[in-house]
Formats: structure tokens, C-alpha cells, sequence
């Protein structure tokens, strides 16, 4: 899994990138961290190659006005912990390219 999280700019919102094998229920995984981190998705880019490999990129703000910003390594941790301890559920099955 690969997973970076950096500021788009000062008062912009934050890159949050995730890469690792696709898998059935991934992206509710990845918006129920955000929804604990109190996260709001601005704008979201979820690909998944044909090899079964997901390449996700969402831009993301604090939810609420006033809450202090999160750093880098606290939406690290929480994406890690998320994404590795949910039950893997069996692979998405892909129809075979023509």
C-alpha cells in the first residue's frame, strides 16, 4: 500500500493519494477514515487498472470551520490502520480485455 498526504497549499485543501490492490469496499474504507478524521471530500479521482491495482487521489478540508488542520502523519495513521485492518473481501473480478 502506498498512501501521501500533503498540503495542497496554505489554506488549500489536502492530497490525500492511495495506492494498493483494489478490493470490494475499498473506497467506503477510505471515506469512513475520512469521516472519522472529519475530512470532507472536495474533489476525488478513483482509478483501478487493469491489473487490479487502485490508484486514488481525493482533495479533502477539514468538515467543520475552526478545527485545527491535521498533519500529515495523523491522516497517514489513520488510512494504515483503516485500510489494514478491515477483513480483505476476495478481489474484484474483472472482465478480461478483448
Amino acid at each position: 500500500m502506498r498512501l501521501d498526504a500533503r498540503p495542497a497549499g496554505a489554506r488549500s485543501p489536502r492530497a490525500v493519494k492511495i495506492g494498493c490492490p483494489d478490493r470490494r469496499g475499498l473506497l467506503a474504507d477510505v471515506l469512513n477514515g475520512m469521516r472519522r478524521l472529519e475530512l470532507a471530500v472536495v474533489r476525488a479521482a478513483v482509478t483501478t487498472t487493469q491489473d487490479g491495482y487502485a490508484h486514488d487521489v481525493f482533495e479533502c478540508r477539514r468538515a467543520a470551520e475552526g478545527v485545527e488542520p491535521l498533519d500529515a502523519s495523523a491522516i497517514r495513521a489513520e488510512f494504515a490502520r483503516e485500510l489494514q485492518t478491515t477483513p480483505a473481501l476476495p478481489p474484484v473480478k474483472r472482465p478480461k480485455p478483448r
